[in-house]
């Protein structure tokens, strides 16, 4: 009997012990998964930010080609009014009349409306470019977020942990059947017979040590 039940609680021990271990895999799993996603927010943050980047110094290259494009208008422009007047002049027009200021303002006015114009492109280029920026930053802080979430779950797994409160629960299930067993005499060497070669009588070890 004492074997049988030394065997049943080994099985249970066994048990215990192989629950322990595939809890203690199944987190260190869950750590290494909460990990892993962590780094590739991180990631994603990284590259979000590096489109975020990219994203300003097109804004500001659309602004600059603006610039350069209303600069080099203003410069035909300049040559134009140049070459008009020489025109006149040499036709024999006064400069001051009528037909060239209006001819000048006019020019001055296409120039104007042309430089507007092209101000104006530059500037909703470099605020699409801006939103763009906006958004990427966005994704950024939403990946930052996310990576440090799972890198608090990571943190707060502990493989040892779950072994030794799984060995702990299982001592707890154990408890009572083991008890019990030990009430009725399992792990009692007392309760072992022997046999009584005159008479044929079955003695406890208690009769054998009381006849002595």
């Amino acid at each position: 009997m004492c074997t049988m039940a030394g065997a049943a609680v080994g099985m249970q021990a066994f048990g215990a012990i192989t629950g322990a271990m595939g809890a203690g895999e199944s987190a260190s799993a869950a750590k290494m998964q909460a990990t892993q996603q962590s780094q590739t927010l991180l990631y994603q943050e990284q590259v979000a930010k590096n489109n975020a980047q990219i994203a300003e110094w097109q804004a500001q290259d659309a602004l600059r080609r603006g610039q350069e494009q209303e600069a080099q208008l203003r410069l035909q422009s300049a040559g134009l009014r140049s070459e008009q007047r020489v025109g006149y002049a040499a036709s024999g027009v006064a400069l001051d009349s009528d037909t060239v200021i209006n001819t000048m303002v006019s020019t001055d006015y296409m120039t104007e409306y042309d430089a507007t114009t092209i101000r104006n492109n530059a500037a909703n280029a470099a605020w699409g470019y801006q939103v763009q920026r906006n958004s990427y930053l966005d994704q950024a802080i939403a990946a930052r977020y996310g990576a440090d979430a799972y890198q608090s779950q990571a943190d707060s797994i502990s493989p040892g942990k779950a072994v030794f409160s799984s060995l702990l629960g299982s001592a707890a299930s154990m408890a009572p059947g083991v008890y019990g067993m030990y009430q009725a005499g399992a792990f009692n060497s007392g309760s072992t017979k022997f046999l009584n070669a005159g008479g044929g009588k079955t003695l406890t070890a208690f009769d054998v040590k009381s006849r002595f």
